[in-house]
């Protein structure tokens, strides 16, 4: 059996702001993980849900971004 050892670098995502949460200059390193709790009438952008999870993933070698990202969107901007 072969054994293959992998090193990952763990890499600092920027801070995470989005705007109708209580979610500001939130920070993580590659893995972590920050849930985004929209504010009263508001909504995930993607999710309709009031919370949603943004994770901190390896996008290149020594670059790491948000994933997951949603918008929090007032409840009845999303009607049409």
């Amino acid at each position: 059996m072969e054994v293959i050892y992998c090193s990952c670098v763990v890499i600092d995502c920027a801070g995470l702001t989005v705007a109708n949460s209580g979610t500001a200059d939130a920070s993580g390193t590659t893995g972590a993980t920050v849930t985004v709790a929209c504010n009263d009438g508001y909504v995930g952008s993607d999710s309709s849900s009031s919370s949603f999870t943004a994770t901190c993933s390896g996008q290149d070698s020594g670059v790491s971004e948000w994933t997951g990202v949603e918008t929090c969107d007032g409840m009845f901007d999303t009607i049409s």
